[in-house]
């Protein structure tokens, strides 16, 4: 299965949107609420939800397999909380080893990241459940459209298996009936019998080169059912 995210461009570019919002987001949180400066907010909000998003990505994998519907609850709550407490370790890690290198005001920026800890792991569970049910939604969205197409075939296919079955039933006493009526009409009408066999070559022709998974025209189905009539009103007389 491929990647959700990655298959096409417009969801690689509102993937990309909603990071640099949730990037804006918590520049301002750190600018504003806990009084950093604007430099140490804007590299730490750039960084944190720039790996964010990649790690995001990288979740898909992992949320593919915990989620398959032979999975039990129990299994797939445990190793969703574990791969949540990796990726957010990971994050936070690599988050402060990034931003510490690059902000000049190294101890201002220890302070601050003790100050913020909490907030920075709320907001990573959060962010962490909402990636995972976005997958999860994703994943169901499938599988109900994957379903009902698997539901559509078989249907189609029980409705062509029945149609064989009554074409099966029908046309033998439908050529009996036809060879009977000839076979009176050579002694009665000899000319009439003659036309019957060309509009019975005719159908014949048609019904068995006919195919139920191609298409026919209009103008070709009516003319069959001509035919049909017109043979079956003179086995009926």
């Amino acid at each position: 299965m491929k990647h959700p995210i990655l298959e096409s461009r417009s969801r690689i570019l509102i993937w990309c949107l909603a990071w640099v919002i949730l990037a804006a987001g918590q520049a301002s949180v750190i600018h504003f609420v806990y009084g950093s400066t604007m430099d140490i907010a804007a590299a730490d909000g750039i960084i944190a939800m720039l790996l964010y998003g990649l790690l995001g990505l990288s979740i898909w994998f992992p949320v593919r397999y915990m989620l398959r519907s032979n999975n039990n609850v129990l299994s797939t709550i445990i190793n969703v909380i574990l791969t949540g407490s990796v990726t957010i370790v990971v994050w936070l890690l690599v988050t402060r080893f990034m931003v510490r290198a690059l902000v000049p005001e190294k101890e201002d920026y220890d302070l601050f990241w003790h100050t913020a800890l909490i907030f920075r792991i709320a907001a990573g569970v959060l962010i962490f459940f909402v990636v995972t049910l976005i997958y999860y939604l994703y994943l169901s969205a499938t599988q109900l459209a994957e379903k009902a197409s698997r539901q559509a075939q078989l249907e189609a296919q029980v409705r062509e298996g029945e149609l064989k079955m009554l074409r099966a039933q029908i046309n033998p006493h439908f050529l009996f009936n036809s060879l009977n009526s000839m076979s009176s009409l050579t002694l009665t009408d000899p000319m009439k019998a003659r036309e019957m066999i060309l509009k019975l070559s005719d159908f014949m022709r048609y019904s068995l080169s006919s195919r139920t998974d191609q298409p026919v025209t209009l103008q070709s189905e009516m003319e069959s059912l001509r035919l049909n009539l017109e043979i079956e009103k003179v086995n009926s007389a």
